[in-house]
């Protein structure tokens, strides 16, 4: 009964610190975003395409207010 205690423990910890890690990558690219944004020129358009980690993509077409 210990012992899967302890595994089940380690496991929630992993988990924990996968979400905690993905949080601050997907903050850090918000934050990217948000100051190239803010540098375009009016008229300008930026689009990115990315391909995470994990496979997924993600397409964001950037463009000042």
């Amino acid at each position: 009964m210990t012992q899967v205690l302890v595994l089940a423990a380690g496991g929630l910890a992993a988990t924990g610190l996968r979400l905690w890690w993905q949080a601050r990558r997907d903050h850090r690219r918000q934050t990217t975003l948000r100051a190239l944004a803010e540098r375009l020129p009016h008229a300008a358009t930026v689009e990115i395409h990315d391909i995470r980690d994990d496979g997924s993509r993600l397409h964001v077409r950037v463009t000042p207010r």
